[in-house]
């Protein structure tokens, strides 16, 4: 699988433009939050609540959030995280209608392509210091056939149309190791081209000869590309954020 850095550059400056289009609508989007929030409105989309989430709205108690949202990764590891988006755009939530489950217990059951009527609040957490959009209860109101994820040159992940949504990567893990404080955190440091991305996981913590043996390899990876990373122990930045062994 190759990548074109000349068409990566297009498509980088594409966005730059793109994004100075959009600045007023950004700006828009932000007093309209402030505004709901003086009025305890719900907010209604993705991308309203993405700019509560980095005001940190649930520190003023403006914290609920009402959104109809197609799921474009869902939750299939105990982190519990998945990405949806509407018209508005991509949103990261964590589905804790159910939290805390028996070990061995299924998730409740999301797939690639449902849309969701989903309620919650946002919640900060001491220990990372994140806020988190957390789905209190959700309702499946259809299911569609979405597009394979696409596959992205490691260049182009902070690229803004990127954020907070499923990508596939090609490349050689360097290391891989488990976060030493929170141990069901699994971690692997991958080279794409010229670049080092971290991907982390989930598990039971018992398969540390085969975290060690992926070192070295050649690998593709589908993941959520988010600067969001809820381990306790490393705040790694920008991630792929994937769901656990193929």
């Amino acid at each position: 699988m190759t990548f074109s850095n000349n068409k990566c550059a297009r498509h980088c400056l594409h966005q730059q433009k793109r994004l100075a289009a959009l600045f007023a609508m950004g700006l828009f989007a932000t007093i309209a939050t402030a505004a709901m929030a003086a009025t305890n409105r719900a907010i209604s989309t993705a991308a309203d609540l993405s700019q509560a989430l980095k005001a940190g709205y649930a520190s003023t108690g403006y914290a609920k959030f009402d959104l109809t949202v197609t799921v474009t990764y869902p939750p299939k590891s105990t982190s519990r995280t998945f990405s949806a988006e509407d018209a508005t755009g991509p949103i990261v939530l964590r589905e804790v209608s159910t939290w805390p489950t028996p070990k061995n217990v299924p998730l409740p059951q999301l797939h690639r392509g449902d849309k969701i009527h989903a309620v919650g609040y946002i919640v900060r957490h001491d220990t990372t210091g994140t806020s988190m959009a957390e789905v209190k209860s959700f309702q499946t109101l259809s299911s569609s056939t979405l597009p394979p994820v696409a596959a992205v040159a490691a260049e182009c992940l902070r690229d803004p149309m990127w954020q907070d949504r499923p990508v596939r990567l090609h490349g050689i893990v360097q290391d891989a190791f488990r976060d030493e404080i929170d141990t069901y955190w699994n971690y692997l440091v991958i080279r794409s081209g010229r670049e080092t991305v971290y991907a982390s996981f989930t598990t039971d913590g018992s398969d540390g000869d085969r975290l060690r043996s992926v070192v070295g390899a050649e690998i593709e990876i589908e993941g959520l590309n988010t600067s969001f990373n809820n381990g306790n122990r490393r705040m790694i930045g920008q991630a792929l954020l994937t769901t656990g062994w193929a």
